[in-house]
């Protein structure tokens, strides 16, 4: 029975229950995604028929895809997966003609008729971005050559469901029509694509410069750019949800986009959780129940499939086993734009719902399992190591992949930073500097060091510094709460130099591990590398001078 109270009271039971599901399903390593759509079918007509889809949910969830694209798009940074890109082609183009054949002929064993063993063959085909890089940035393994072959294909795989989303935007039926429709999605996509690519190399910069500095602008700014798209997008004919991708991509690259993510996580993730709610209140018990039985069947063909696939096609590239492995594994799902494309088929009449909850439920099975396959990619390969070993040969050597190991890390960018800087790339191959201040943009990114624009503080820049592989760590901000973050992450093997306001704190980090506290108002650039250039030029007395400092503060010297 339907709830009758307000939409208030029924929307915040939807999002009281999203959030226990959401726990539930991190402590249990899935994704969100799956809680949502188990929100949607515990409160809907499957299970305790209380709340309905209505149009307020449905606007919601239209949004929310939206926002979904514009949120992969965000994350796609063109220059990691550069050299790599023909390689990737190659597996995505193999991966998803193979896919979508099984796809269609598991579709026509089950019965189903020829409109929707094509949905089938459809929803085989791509592999859950949303899940992937997720998964694969929290086990910080999105920068290794299996993370990168699996965002480069999800990257070509996203491009092709662009443009079945167009597709299935027109009304075209007939094969002439379909040709025609075809040609001019080609043409106004390649006006989205090239109004974004330009806009990323001269526009978007220089906006971001000047409001960068502003929190609540940079928010804005960058939704106002997601909307602009959409707005583009639908004004020329296409689907909001092309507009939105080629939004996010245009964003993804700037030297901004790290800190971007983070600002416009908190609502993007509110209305995709919204989408994926909306899913589930849309599906019946008699969707799901009709072929239950087949969409069990068709989750074992599916990931037995595609990972047959991905892994011979990889291996045929002459990757290690281990590569082949590990991005087979991260690969082997169903996307979430299964449930997009099958419930665009039921709103046009192209399949039944039965069919629609048969992907549905396909989905659900998929992305459950290859959780797993991915969290714990290690141990597979660990498992099976041996196995694999009779397959390798010389002849097969991974491709070398720009990744950041080793590296000095240099937090802030004043004149200490400036100096150390120049005094760790005489000793590191890589040096990433990582900065807030709008004003360091233009000289950071035309200079030879690594950098990301954004507040240390926010897990999506720390994760993007690769701080945990660092052998150098400086941080030259002010706040406490971040250089204890800096210790507590940076690996066990570092060398970390933090700065503290007061000798209370300089005594909590060096307690926490810090080697060295650069104290407010002690030291000017020269004196801070000095201290540098005797680290690495002779590390025992360093560590003779570090401690007479600490004397010192244990004390209480003051003129410190």
């Amino acid at each position: 029975m339907v709830l009758a109270s307000g939409w208030a009271q029924n929307f915040a039971l939807i999002i009281t229950t999203a959030a226990i599901l959401g726990t539930a399903a991190r402590k249990t390593k899935q994704p969100t995604v799956i809680a949502y759509i188990f929100t949607g079918l515990l409160l809907g007509p499957f299970f305790l028929d209380i709340i309905v889809e209505t149009e307020g949910t449905q606007l919601l969830g239209e949004i929310g895809l939206s926002f979904l694209l514009f949120l992969i798009g965000v994350e796609i940074k063109l220059d990691e997966i550069r050299e790599i890109f023909r390689e990737v082609t190659f597996i995505a183009l193999g991966q998803m003609s193979v896919s979508a054949l099984l796809g269609y002929l598991t579709g026509q064993a089950f019965g189903f008729t020829f409109m929707e063993s094509v949905f089938v063959a459809a929803a085989f085909t791509f592999s859950s971005t949303a899940v992937v890089v997720k998964l694969l940035s929290s086990k910080d393994e999105i920068s290794t050559l299996p993370g990168k072959i699996g965002v480069g294909v999800l990257l070509i795989q996203d491009v092709a469901v662009v443009l079945i989303l167009a597709l299935l935007s027109t009304s075209a039926s007939t094969p002439s029509q379909i040709a025609v429709s075809i040609a001019e999605i080609g043409v106004m996509i390649s006006i989205i694509a090239g109004i974004s690519y330009l806009s990323s190399q001269k526009l978007l910069p220089k906006v971001f410069r000047k409001v960068s500095e502003n929190r609540q602008a940079f928010f804005i700014h960058g939704i106002t750019w997601a909307f602009l798209f959409i707005t583009l997008s639908d004004s020329i004919g296409l689907s909001t949800e092309i507009g939105a991708f080629f939004a996010g991509l245009s964003l993804a690259q700037l030297p901004y986009s790290h800190e971007l993510i983070e600002e416009i996580r908190p609502l993007t993730d509110f209305f995709m959780a919204v989408f994926f709610i909306n899913i589930g209140l849309g599906l019946t018990g008699n969707a799901l129940s009709t072929y239950m039985v087949e969409a069990f069947v068709a989750a074992g063909i599916l990931m037995i499939g595609k990972f047959a696939v991905l892994f011979f096609t990889i291996d045929r590239l002459k990757f290690t086993p281990e590569t082949s492995l590990k991005s087979a594994l991260n690969l082997s799902q169903m996307s979430e734009f299964s449930l997009i494309l099958g419930a665009l088929g039921v709103s046009k009449g192209l399949i039944s719902p039965e069919i629609f909850g048969f992907i549905s439920l396909t989905m659900i099975i998929t992305v459950g399992f290859s959780s797993y396959f991915i969290a714990f990619s290690e141990n597979f390969y660990r498992r099976f190591e041996h196995v694999l070993a009779r397959i390798d040969s010389e002849a097969k050597n991974d491709v070398e992949v720009e990744a950041l190991e080793d590296h000095a890390l240099v937090i802030g960018y004043d004149f200490i930073g400036r100096r150390s800087a120049e005094i760790l790339e005489d000793e590191f191959e890589d040096v990433m500097v990582v900065d807030r201040n709008s004003a360091n943009v233009n000289e950071l990114s035309r200079s030879g060091y690594e950098y990301v624009y954004g507040d240390f503080g926010h897990g999506e820049i720390r994760n993007a510094s690769q701080i945990n592989k660092a052998d150098f760590v400086m941080s030259l901000v002010p706040d406490f709460t971040v250089n204890r973050k800096i210790v507590e992450e940076a690996s066990p093997d570092a060398a970390v130099f933090v700065k503290a306001s007061n000798l209370d704190e300089a005594a909590e980090l060096y307690d926490l591990g810090a080697h060295y506290v650069i104290q407010k108002n002690e030291l000017v650039g020269e004196k801070m590398g000095e201290y540098v250039k005797l680290f690495l030029e002779d590390e025992e007395l360093f560590h003779e001078e570090v401690e007479k400092d600490r004397e010192r503060i244990k004390w209480g010297d003051r003129s410190v």
